[in-house]
Formats: C-alpha cells, sequence, structure tokens
C-alpha cells in the first residue's frame, strides 16, 4: 500500500502557519551574474539590488536547545552550535538554491548556513534551515 505523503505535506504547513502560528519570510536567491562580463573577476555589483529569485513562505523559529530531537545530520549538529537561529519551513520547493532569509516583521536578514529537508520519496514535507545573522 503507497503512502500519500502530500497529505504530510498539507498537514505540516498547516501546522505551521495556522497551529503554531507560523510568521511570513521571505527567502532570496542573490543574482551572482556578472555586471560586467570583460571584469568576471569583479563580481556583481550589488546582488540583492534585483534578486535572482524570492519564495515567501511560512517558518517557524525554534530554540537552538531544542534542535537535538529532530534527527539531523551530524554536519547540522556541527552547525547549530555556531547558528544564531534555526527554522522549520513547510514549502514544497527546494530552498538549497537561496541565501538569505529576510523576516520582515522583525526587519532581519540571516544568512542560510544549511539547508536539511524530510524527504521522502520525492515529496519534500519540511526544509529545516540553520541561520546566522
Amino acid at each position: 500500500m503507497a503512502t500519500d505523503w502530500n497529505e504530510f505535506t498539507e498537514l505540516a504547513r498547516s501546522l505551521i502557519a495556522d497551529e503554531f502560528s507560523g510568521v511570513d519570510i521571505r527567502l532570496i536567491a542573490l543574482d551572482y551574474d556578472v555586471d560586467d562580463p570583460a571584469k568576471p573577476y569583479l563580481g556583481p555589483e550589488d546582488p540583492r539590488a534585483t534578486p535572482a529569485r524570492q519564495l515567501t513562505a511560512k517558518a517557524l523559529f525554534l530554540p537552538i536547545a531544542g534542535n537535538v530531537k529532530l534527527g539531523l545530520s551530524k554536519t547540522a549538529m556541527d552547525l547549530i552550535k555556531r547558528a544564531d537561529c534555526t527554522a522549520l519551513v513547510g514549502s514544497g520547493e527546494d530552498l538549497r538554491d537561496f541565501q538569505e532569509v529576510y523576516v520582515p516583521h522583525l526587519g532581519e536578514r540571516f544568512k542560510i548556513t544549511h539547508v536539511e529537508e524530510l524527504m521522502p520519496a520525492d515529496v519534500r514535507i519540511l526544509s529545516y534551515l540553520v541561520l546566522n545573522r
């Protein structure tokens, strides 16, 4: 009997958004295209000015001390020790292409240090972000 993972995805999203009062965040993929192809070593002038991609999602910010029981990889556990905060995001999107998170109600930007996913089969249920200022 096949498992309907989409049901779990919807449950995760509704829990984060409604039950646990998740906050709106904007994930930002910076634009690293070179402004002057003749001088690629200069890089882009301002990669934030026109992001390559943006995504709005709901996130649940977690206390760092409470992350021990989430079944994360050794890499994530090492990065968490130096993280400013962590967040669960209930989005079906691949968040590994994003570099920053902007939290409008705080007016703060965080750098995404690490992304882990709860992804049985090919259905992305939750993404776990390790964030630094």
